[in-house]
């Protein structure tokens, strides 16, 4: 056995230290805390001292002081038991701490992501783990992908590790976006609700645009947005250049006259106003306006550079809408994108949209699953193999 301390400032650089130096078979002993430097107790450092073990590879099985007998023909015709030497003690002492070893590496070589996320992991995976965590997966989201990969690849070959994972969180994306984002031509009303400032009037504009220049759909817009001049000039801007119908509407009977003197058009795309998600008043007032209204879907429009926490309290706001499906803007102003994983996993609502920026119609396209898997590990399609079948 070979066991060595590192004194290292992060769990990240005692994992590469000992993948280095003792490989991937190396086991995490135990670690603490601890302060170094300093005098007289003061401005000392802490740092980590992590304790880890591999099993020598040249190690062999000590000589025998007899000689074994040769191999029994029959069964019942092995030498007698008396002439028989067994394992020297420090050989059994050795397989003993092996196996014990052995439980303890699924205990404790996870305890880069276990601090944080409670999944324990072995150290092939970690450097992963810690791409994910990067990304703002949540704890939850890693755990299922850690399973995963140990059900789909046990030998933990880092090549397949990084192929399975890429699928899975491939795999995730897609089943959570839909694949032809094109509005149901059965459907009549669509509203557009979300928080203040995440981009739902030049949204609907991209949506608009797409629906009357792609798909020849006459088209009419909606806006109950009367908090905001700006949003109502904004949208009537957008309604001009298309040549497409727009009406005001300033309470849930005025509603009911919009929609019947748009009753000409394929689709309605309605605006409602963004305030603060936790004003309950405002959620309210958004669910009176749709209640009665014709076919309808209602988008939940969200922003990529809010914080997860935030989402999922907009998210939970908002179910009593309720939601069919999500956009999601802003993607160009982030690099992080563990938040879109997270809404996939933990929500129902299909992802339709992401939009890319200000220009319209262009900015806004369906979710491209393989290319948000490869920038949230960071690779590139050289770096993969070819995709096991799903």
């Amino acid at each position: 056995m070979k066991v060595k301390k590192y004194v290292v400032d992060s769990m990240p650089a005692a994992l590469q230290k000992i993948r280095v130096e003792l490989g991937d078979q190396a086991v995490i002993l135990n670690t603490k805390e601890i302060r170094t430097g300093g005098l007289f107790g003061l401005f000392a450092k802490r740092q980590l001292e992590v304790v880890a073990a591999v099993r020598k590879s040249t190690e062999k099985p000590s000589a025998t002081v007899a000689t074994m007998p040769p191999p029994a023909k029959q069964r019942g015709e092995g030498a007698p038991l008396s002439n028989t030497v067994g394992k020297p003690a420090s050989q059994q002492a050795d397989s003993q701490v092996m196996r014990e070893l052995k439980g303890m590496k699924e205990m404790l070589a996870g305890v880069l992501s276990a601090n944080q996320t409670g999944t324990k992991a072995p150290l092939p995976l970690q450097p992963w783990i810690q791409r994910l965590k990067e990304q703002e997966v949540d704890g939850q989201v890693i755990q299922f992908f850690v399973e995963q990969i140990t059900r789909q690849s046990p030998s933990l070959v880092e090549a397949e590790v990084k192929q399975t994972l890429f699928t899975q969180l491939q795999k995730l994306i897609a089943e959570g976006s839909l694949e032809q984002p094109r509005l149901d031509p059965s459907v009549n009303l669509v509203s557009f609700v979300g928080p203040t400032g995440v981009g739902k009037t030049t949204t609907i504009a991209k949506v608009a645009s797409e629906q009357v220049l792609n798909h020849n759909r006459r088209v009419g817009l909606v806006t109950t947005d009367t908090y905001r001049i700006a949003a109502v000039e904004q949208l009537k801007t957008y309604a001009n250049i298309l040549n497409i119908p727009i009406e005001t509407v300033f309470s849930p009977e005025g509603l009911k006259k919009a929609i019947k003197n748009l009753q000409d058009c394929d689709l309605i795309l309605m605006d409602t106003a963004g305030r603060n998600y936790q004003d309950q008043q405002y959620i309210d007032e958004i669910s009176n306006y749709l209640q009665g209204a014709i076919t309808q879907e209602n988008y939940l429009v969200l922003s990529l550079t809010a914080k997860y926490g935030d989402l999922k309290q907009i998210v939970d706001n908002f179910q009593t809408v309720p939601i069919d499906k999500l956009i999601l803007t802003k993607f160009d102003e982030t690099t992080t994108y563990g938040a879109l994983v997270n809404l996939m996993y933990h929500y129902p609502y299909p992802v339709a949209y992401v939009t890319t920026g200000q220009s319209v119609p262009e900015d806004i396209s369906r979710i491209a699953p393989a290319k948000i898997a490869k920038l949230m590990l960071g690779v590139e399609q050289h770096d993969l193999g070819p995709s096991p079948a799903s």
